[in-house]
């Protein structure tokens, strides 16, 4: 329900509608303490400084990205680690903290170098770059801007070259698709053959066997014909005997 709440205030962030999004970040922080989840308490704390921060709401927001950055650090949290300490060297860059920007500053990189998420990289030189720039280091701010632009593109290759290769798989998965139903409708030709060349014998056969039995009651007809003409003709043979042996007695 808390990462829901959570949720919730990223859309309302992208709509700029900040004053509904920081009642659901607070609903959130509220279930996050009840049930001891830090995780989600971090996040939580990172989200509402960013919306305090777009708000212009600086010393609200660095506080905020401190909580976070303390939470994480004690769960050992490396990737959001580094994302905070970005987060809260930038608030120190503003300030013209140099000290505490350059402490925060080298953990950030350090951290996301040591996760090697490009992610991470991607998001701490982007920041950094801006923070260098602010306090006046163009040579760091170039480096970063520089390893931003790097990362970037590197992440867009990769996309690149993972959507190549999706396209490729989707590619050979229908043409396996198209095969198999080339296979299938070959089968299918094959069997509707088979099933009509099988009619076609079953109706041959029926025939026949029609044909047969017209034949064998037509013989039966004329065996019974002759039978009975046969016995008409011993009757006439008889009778004409017995004519005849009348005859000769008289």
């Amino acid at each position: 329900i808390a990462d829901s709440y959570r949720r919730f205030n990223i859309y309302y962030g992208q709509i700029r509608n900040f004053k509904t999004a920081l009642l659901f970040l607070d609903t959130a922080i509220t279930i996050y303490k009840k049930i001891n989840n830090a995780r989600g308490l971090a996040y939580a704390y990172k989200d509402m400084g960013d919306i305090l921060y777009y708000q212009k709401e600086f010393a609200k927001a660095t506080e905020l990205y401190q909580k976070s950055y303390e939470i994480n650090k004690k769960e050992n949290n490396l990737g959001m680690l580094s994302t905070n300490a970005c987060d809260v060297a930038y608030m120190y860059a503003m300030e013209k903290k140099i000290d505490l920007f350059n402490k925060y500053a080298d953990e950030s990189y350090k951290l996301a170098m040591q996760t090697n998420s490009w992610a991470d990289i991607k998001y701490v030189s982007r920041w950094l770059s801006e923070a260098y720039e602010m306090v006046g280091d163009d040579k760091k701010a170039l480096f970063y801007s520089k390893l931003h632009f790097s990362i970037n593109d590197s992440i867009n290759n990769r996309e690149r070259i993972e959507k190549n290769s999706r396209t490729a798989a989707q590619n050979t998965f229908e043409q396996k698709i198209k095969l198999m139903k080339d296979e299938e409708d070959k089968r299918n030709a094959i069997a509707e053959e088979k099933a009509k060349y099988q009619s076609f014998i079953r109706n041959i056969l029926i025939v026949g066997i029609l044909i047969a039995c017209v034949l064998l009651f037509i013989t039966y007809l004329s065996f019974i014909q002759k039978q009975k003409a046969n016995v008409i003709i011993s009757k006439q043979k008889e009778e004409v005997e017995i004519q005849k042996m009348k005859i000769e007695e008289k």
